[in-house]
């Protein structure tokens, strides 16, 4: 009789959780290597840690902020690259203890190899000195970074109130090892980037927003940019790994199969977390049929449906027309400017937004930071004008006249809606099937 193999439980440690992206990746991974575990995300304060560590029941951990440091001494051994950089992000049960890891490195590795920037002999500036940026510190070292400045949170507080950069204005290469920028607070940079004239990419390891305020920055400048979602996909895949291999309920040579299926499928999970995590935005005139459209592809992409104008009548206990009465254009311009920011900083929705949003230029980075933006496109003489105080008010052939080009600056790719409703939801899930990061 076939002995019933052990049920695995792992998990994430850390502080602040609730934007972790961690059990859809494990999840995805048990699905492509043909092997599932359980795995939870375990919010503690500091002040818990030493219990956490002593009486939890799972079998490994990752871990991040704060404890990627703090955990070192409560593990009995660590691996030789650990021990090195004294940062552990994989913990694992065993016999005589918990074994510590470091998976970080070969993951930031990856997401440099990934980008095709080549950091050897390039001067380099770290944004944060804590546990992931000795990690970087270090992969950087090996990859052969000649000169690599790193800067505490103080160090960047003072250059922010206007201390002189110095040097630094020479770096080539920028890390943002901090979580400043991270959602819910996406409109933050760590540091502003208009001295660096030097500037060739920027590697932001924040995740969400896949498109963080320092990496539009940095793309302004003409710089390259990367997020962070190579890097956490990487390290994930190897603390599964080493949760397979230490645990010893899978055969050594699963094991080693379980990997290289991993490994060869690496591009293709990077891709599907990255779709999961897409918001899909609408944009395109009053009545072009966005609302409708947006809930068919919600429903087609699992994904939650969320109609900023709705949202905005919700919240003021108003309708549109009636805020357009009371606070007029600009009034209203500014409450949708406040509803865009919070929905562009979420993940996993479908966005139908109102026609006049392209009128804001500052919107487009809101909605951009983590979206695919569709034009939707429908002949002036169907639109619908019943309810839309703009469209009522003014031909609808100046108004189009008036921001076509904002729509088209807006948008990734654009479809028409006159074929029907079928038709355009065809028509958008093959432009997001064929858009590309």
């Amino acid at each position: 009789m076939k002995e019933k193999r052990k049920e695995l439980k792992f998990g994430l440690l850390g502080r602040k959780l609730s934007h972790s992206f961690s059990p859809f990746i494990h999840e995805a991974i048990g699905a492509k290597a043909g092997y599932r575990y359980g795995y939870e995300l375990k919010e503690i304060e500091p002040k818990a840690l030493k219990t956490f560590m002593e009486e939890t029941d799972l079998d490994g951990f990752n871990v991040t902020i704060p404890y990627k440091e703090q955990v070192v001494r409560y593990c009995s051994q660590l691996s030789d690259l650990a021990k090195r950089i004294g940062v552990v992000n994989t913990v694992v049960r065993c016999e005589d203890g918990w074994h510590g890891y470091n998976t970080d490195y070969k993951g930031f590795c990856y997401m440099i190899e990934r980008s095709g920037i080549d950091v050897c002999g390039k001067a380099m500036v770290v944004l944060g000195a804590g546990g992931v940026s000795k990690t970087v510190q270090a992969a950087l070292t090996d990859l052969g970074a000649v000169s690599i400045k790193v800067l505490s949170h103080s160090e960047i507080d003072s250059l922010a109130k206007g201390e002189d950069f110095g040097d630094l204005v020479k770096a080539q290469i920028m890390i943002n090892a901090t979580p400043v920028g991270m959602f819910p607070d996406c409109s933050q940079s760590p540091l502003e980037l208009s001295k660096f004239s030097q500037l060739e990419a920027v590697f932001d390891l924040i995740y969400n927003p896949e498109r963080t305020q320092f990496m539009m920055e940095a793309k302004e400048k003409g710089a390259a940019a990367f997020g962070g979602m190579e890097m956490l996909v990487n390290q994930a895949c190897e603390a599964a790994e080493i949760f397979l291999k230490e645990s010893k309920s899978v055969a050594e040579t699963e094991v080693i199969s379980i990997c290289d299926r991993l490994r060869k499928e690496m591009p293709d999970l990077v891709q599907k977390c990255k779709r999961k995590m897409q918001n899909i935005v609408l944009v395109g005139m009053p009545g072009s049929g966005k609302s409708t459209l947006g809930r068919k592809l919600a429903a087609a992409t699992g994904k939650v449906f969320v109609d900023s104008d709705l949202l905005i009548e919700e919240r003021e206990n108003r309708t549109i027309p009636q805020i357009f009465e009371e606070d007029r254009e600009t009034g209203f311009r500014k409450l949708e400017t406040q509803i865009l920011a919070e929905l562009g900083g979420g993940s996993g929705q479908v966005i139908a937004t109102g026609g006049g949003c392209v009128t804001r230029e500052e919107n487009y980075k809101l909605l951009h930071r983590n979206a695919v933006i569709i034009w939707v496109q429908r002949s002036l003489e169907d639109l619908a004008i019943e309810g839309r105080p703009i469209s009522q008010a003014r031909s609808l052939k100046d108004l189009y006249e008036e921001r076509e080009r904002k729509y088209e600056a807006f948008a990734d790719f654009a479809i028409t809606c006159d074929g029907g409703e079928e038709k355009a939801l065809i028509k958008a899930m093959e432009g997001l099937k064929a858009w590309k990061y």
